[in-house]
């Protein structure tokens, strides 16, 4: 988030408070409306974070079917754990209804929380990102190493797409790569940038 002198503040500082204060769904809404601002600018697809009570009260595709909007297409929202899920059956109905209207519902920051393994059984998630605690441990001795092979194990022979999160040496990419994870993100490729900036490095060069 930016403020009105331009300085950042990161989402770990604004996060909780918004929670806390009942923000989280008013401030999706807002940045849904900005993100439809840029999208026919960008390629590829945008992922969203959300929280369960976005699927379980049917808010997201709510919100997508009130748009006449093929752009539509290029989201994608990311499923964390900081709320307990406690309606599956809606939740379930919802991810159906998103998986008809965008690229689909994934599950951020899978082996970090208790309820990773039940979300992907109970709701039929067919995708999900790998924390980057588990890709720092990349070319260590750290035994979280077996935890990172496990997950990724584990996918392939459900059959899931996977994205690794935070990505910051060759080491790391190479060895991604070689166990087929599909996606990759990470300061490698990019910090987080302003969307003038990133147009003008990143597309501009193509």
């Amino acid at each position: 988030m930016q403020r009105a002198n331009g300085t950042l503040v990161a989402p770990n500082m604004f996060i909780p408070y918004a929670e806390k204060n009942n923000l989280i769904l008013p401030l999706t809404e807002l940045l849904l409306d900005q993100i439809y601002k840029d999208l026919p600018k960008l390629e590829g697809f945008v992922s969203v974070n959300i929280v369960s009570e976005h699927l379980e009260k049917g808010l997201i595709s709510r919100y997508l079917l009130n748009r006449d909007d093929s752009n539509t297409a290029k989201l994608c929202f990311e499923l964390t754990e900081r709320q307990p899920m406690t309606n599956f059956v809606a939740a379930t109905e919802e991810i159906k209804r998103l998986s008809q209207l965008c690229y689909g519902v994934k599950l951020d920051d899978f082996g970090t929380g208790f309820s990773g393994f039940s979300y992907l059984q109970q709701l039929g998630i067919n995708s999900f990102k790998i924390d980057k605690m588990f890709i720092d441990t990349i070319g260590t001795e750290d035994l979280k190493r077996g935890v990172l092979d496990a997950i990724i194990n584990f996918g392939h022979k459900l059959n899931m797409s996977m994205i690794a999160e935070g990505v910051e040496t060759q080491i790391q990419l190479d060895y991604l790569k070689q166990h087929n994870v599909q996606f990759v993100q990470g300061y490698y490729f990019a910090r987080p940038l302003p969307l003038n900036e990133l147009l003008q490095q990143h597309y501009t060069s193509q």
